[in-house]
């Protein structure tokens, strides 16, 4: 985590030491590339780390680290890849009909809440976005749940490794992808994240 930290705030210390030009621009922009290979690659070694290397680590006796396996209380036969699938892809062409409507209904929003376009793209749109993505909602209202249940339980040390593993998904695989994804298509994207009011 703190290797991720460090090299997303790197690129906006650079961008904020330079003078507005188009060669600070483009440092920039490079500093951000590699930064951002150089994080998935971490991601990778990370899930490496997590997945093959030291499974044994990060396995628990149960689901909240008591009684039988999750594995060994299943009832029932497996869904079928198939049904898993079209799911998918349903939803998926759902979320890109409804994300669509989303961006065109920011204009009238803005104007009725009386809200800066900044406020509503940086704090309003995340927070709708993920309740109309239904893999991102579902993941982020599971672990919520999850948070939620286990904090009752006095389980603090599992809701820290949660959060953790979130905040670690955003800063060493979602920013990175998203830069190099930008990379890809010619547009330039950084992880200088610039400074912004209400």
């Amino acid at each position: 985590m703190f290797v991720a930290t460090g090299a997303l705030i790197l690129p906006a210390a650079f961008d904020a030491a330079l003078p507005e030009d188009a060669s600070a621009r483009a440092g920039v922009l490079n500093l951000s590339h590699g930064a951002s290979i150089v994080l998935l690659i971490i991601y990778g070694l990370f899930l490496l780390y997590q997945l093959k290397t030291h499974a044994h680590v990060f396995e628990t006796e149960g689901l909240y680290g008591h009684g039988p396996a999750l594995a060994d209380t299943r009832v029932g036969p497996p869904i079928p890849y198939w049904v898993t699938i079209s799911t998918l892809l349903l939803t998926t062409v759902t979320v890109s009909f409804c994300s669509d409507f989303l961006v065109g209904s920011i204009d009238g929003a803005v104007e009725g809440f009386g809200v800066s376009k900044t406020f509503a793209a940086l704090v309003l749109v995340p927070m709708v976005g993920n309740a109309g993505t239904s893999l991102l909602f579902s993941l982020i209202v599971a672990e919520a749940v999850t948070c939620v249940s286990l904090g009752y339980q006095i389980q603090m040390d599992l809701v820290v490794a949660i959060t953790l593993g979130s905040c670690m998904q955003i800063a060493l695989f979602l920013t990175p992808l998203l830069v190099i994804l930008g990379w890809i298509i010619d547009v330039p994207m950084t992880l200088s994240m610039p400074s912004f009011t209400f």
